[in-house]
């Protein structure tokens, strides 16, 4: 069974009407593009993934649309946005590479059909990648990676891609490498600070939680209002059982408004602290 946020996207691109032209203009690709990076920058907030929604239907090309829904429903698939909350309780990270196979099946049909429409664009095959490194498929990954790369060397959505594939085998300095090669090839600063958060949030993945918050505390000096990455701090933060700064960083959040997500990674994090005291 889809997951409710998948189901509630499905809703939401129901409600637009899409493209079916078959052409791919300039214009359209700029949309495809700003759409893009809309969705690197989610991490929480369903908003975004909404608005995604919005400008991949209004891009005018259907094979930029259709790749668009597909990383859109990938997003939503692999990141939770529980997910900070999930990570001050478990004991390992290994639950989130579990998935609901509905979730991604539509997305992937999606993503077959704009392949076929436009055949051998970068900016369309690299969810290819995204999706076989987040079903751990990194095998697969690697090779669709290498084939990309022969083709387009120096493509920033690329760089993101070797950034996920490295984090998928927790070998950072790779994905170190991989970042500052994007940032190189970053068109704006929304791209550098993806880039960033991405990094932050596969040192995470692999708990070097110190770097990770030291990478995070990178982000918030960009993005100082954002609660979804205070959330994602205090997460980090409670795993080293540094409380005290957890709960700062989630007032931090809730100082943006009330939050549910904030007020669920509180209780979390009070539950958690009473835990290591008995």
């Amino acid at each position: 069974m889809a997951s409710e946020l998948v189901l509630r996207l499905v809703r939401t691109l129901q409600q637009f009407e899409w493209p079916v032209e078959k052409d791919l203009t300039a214009a359209s690709l700029a949309l495809y593009e700003q759409g893009l990076e809309l969705v690197d920058s989610y991490h929480g907030d369903e908003r975004i993934l909404r608005e995604a929604l919005r400008i991949f239907s209004s891009c005018g090309a259907r094979p930029y649309a259709l790749a668009g829904i597909a990383y859109v429903m990938n997003a939503a698939a692999f990141r939770p946005a529980a997910y900070y909350t999930l990570a001050v309780e478990a004991a390992t990270f290994s639950q989130f590479d579990q998935y609901d196979q509905d979730d991604i099946q539509e997305a992937l049909g999606n993503l077959s059909q704009a392949q076929e429409m436009a055949p051998d664009r970068t900016e369309i095959d690299f969810i290819e990648v995204r999706f076989y490194a987040d079903m751990r498929r990194l095998q697969d990954a690697r090779l669709v990676l290498d084939y990309l790369q022969r083709r387009a060397p120096d493509n920033y959505h690329l760089c993101l891609m070797e950034i996920v594939y490295w984090r998928g085998l927790t070998d950072l300095e790779q994905a170190r490498a991989w970042y500052e090669r994007a940032i190189q090839t970053a068109a704006n600063n929304r791209r550098r600070v993806n880039a960033l958060m991405l990094l932050a949030l596969s040192y995470f993945r692999c708990s070097r939680l110190p770097e990770a918050i030291r990478l995070l505390r990178q982000v918030t000096t960009v993005l100082p209002n954002d609660p979804w990455i205070w959330c994602e701090l205090g997460a980090a933060h409670a795993r080293l059982q540094q409380f005290t700064e957890a709960e700062m960083c989630v007032r931090k959040a809730l100082s943006s408004g009330e939050m549910p997500a904030a007020r669920e990674l509180e209780a979390v994090i009070q539950r958690t602290r009473l835990r290591r005291q008995l």
